[in-house]
């Protein structure tokens, strides 16, 4: 990980997040171990600018059916 001044090494524990990419913020969650800092957890800031699914656009599977609502 670098700053643009300094870089370390950093170990993530866990599977990256899917965002993770080169130039991409990122905070992690963690301890310095003398060497590189261990990170138990990687979180990606995104785009703060909501854009809604076009009109006919794939549904997320998570969302409720309608048919099958009580």
């Amino acid at each position: 990980v670098e700053d643009g001044a300094a870089a370390i090494e950093v170990l993530l524990v866990d599977t990256p997040p899917p965002l993770f990419d080169e130039d991409v913020p990122v905070l992690l969650a963690g301890n310095w171990d003398g060497d590189r800092f261990v990170a138990d957890e990687a979180l990606i800031r995104h785009e703060e600018n909501y854009e809604a699914p076009e009109e006919g656009a794939a549904v997320d599977a998570a969302a409720p059916d309608a048919s099958t609502a009580a």
